[in-house]
């Protein structure tokens, strides 16, 4: 009997110690990379909204911008939501925001999810790095979304649930710069799709990867930083610069322009679902000043695009909206503005001042008449 509590004091007490450790983790700088983890996937989040009461809802789409810091109430939309109730108002937010996701994404989950949620407000915070791209053949009628869009496939998997510990994270993502079996390698299924599609060679891969630096080539490979920011300066250097400038003549200034219809479609449905809609600007970190240049740089990145001027492609969207009659959030001058970086270090996502700086422009911009 003496040995049975025995072990039983043993697992309670090295449980008090996980647990006393996964909340310093939560509470560490580097628990910022991993903000999307602990968020449940969408079907299940939206589960979990009841009907609409008497409360003003706002419903959000978006993409890991949006998601980022869900769980823990450090993201914009939760620090909106927080300034504007201080301030009296009655309002709740509704949060669709998925990583990975894009335009075509906000549409479909519009579709499915916003008739039935009965928002008041409709939010879409848009970033300009990744979401316009256009869907083939332009977004299709709501009634063809089912038929017409790609399904999502949502993971529940063990892996997934071990996710939600970001001491284990923690530990995984050291573990993986010094054991190359534990890595995924999807820096590398990345860089050969690409390759493929591109028509390039090996030995042109391994030229680009030689002038890039070997500390970021081994973080990308180990899954510490995202593989697209890799993968993507190999082949499109260019590629902020490319689509800041909105030149027809490149893929990325082709595919944005391309992609104006698609946000016009998603603009105008989303004024079906409530009566007022308004788009979040949200711009790239290089757009926001050279302070953030010097990650892509060693990347290999060419042309990143102005740091003073506003992007072509930022007028270009701004134009769509002004004849959607659509009110926009323009982040990029605050970001400009701040004197305190508002991005995550070797990372495109807001560290958590850009998020304070987000949420209370976004509570400013709804709070208005």
């Amino acid at each position: 009997m003496k040995r049975v509590v025995n072990w039983l004091l043993l697992m309670v007490v090295l449980a008090s110690c996980l647990g006393i450790m996964e909340i310093v983790a939560r509470n560490l700088p580097e628990a910022q990379r991993l903000g999307w983890n602990l968020v449940p996937v969408l079907p299940d989040r939206m589960e979990g909204i009841p009907d609409k009461g008497p409360r003003q809802r706002v419903l959000v789409v978006g993409d890991s911008f949006a998601e980022w810091m869900e769980a823990s109430g450090g993201n914009f939309v939760r620090i909106a939501e927080t300034q504007l109730r201080d301030q009296g108002r009655d309002v709740e937010f509704v949060n669709m925001g998925e990583a990975g996701s894009g335009m075509v994404d906000y549409y479909r989950n519009l579709v499915t999810y916003g008739p039935r949620l009965k928002a008041d407000q409709v939010v879409i915070a848009l970033y300009l790095g990744n979401d316009l791209i256009a869907f083939p053949g332009g977004l299709p009628s709501p009634d063809k979304v089912g038929v017409s869009l790609p399904v999502p496939v949502y993971d529940h998997s063990w892996r997934r649930m071990l996710k939600k510990s970001v001491l284990l994270n923690l530990v995984y993502r050291q573990a993986k710069l010094h054991i190359p079996w534990m890595r995924s390698g999807f820096t590398a299924q990345v860089v050969e799709y690409l390759r493929r599609r591109d028509g390039k060679d090996q030995a042109f891969v391994n030229q680009r990867l030689a002038k890039l630096d070997p500390q970021l080539v081994q973080q990308a490979e180990a899954d510490s930083i995202n593989g697209w920011d890799l993968a993507t300066a190999l082949f499109s250097p260019d590629y902020y610069g490319n689509l800041a400038d909105a030149n027809p003549a490149s893929p990325e200034g082709d595919a944005a322009l391309a992609s104006l219809d698609d946000l016009r479609t998603l603009v105008r449905y989303a004024k079906t679902l409530a009566p007022q809609v308004t788009v979040v600007l949200i711009p790239p970190s290089p757009w926001a000043g050279e302070r953030y240049h010097d990650y892509f740089r060693r990347l290999g990145y060419g042309r990143l695009g102005p740091t003073q001027a506003e992007p072509e492609i930022q007028t270009r969207v701004k134009t769509l909206l002004g004849q959607e009659n659509t009110p926009y959030l323009d982040l990029l001058p605050a970001l400009r503005a701040s004197q305190d970086s508002a991005y995550l270090d070797r990372d495109i996502h807001f560290n958590g001042h850009g998020q304070e700086l987000a949420g209370h422009e976004l509570a400013r911009a709804l709070a208005m008449p």
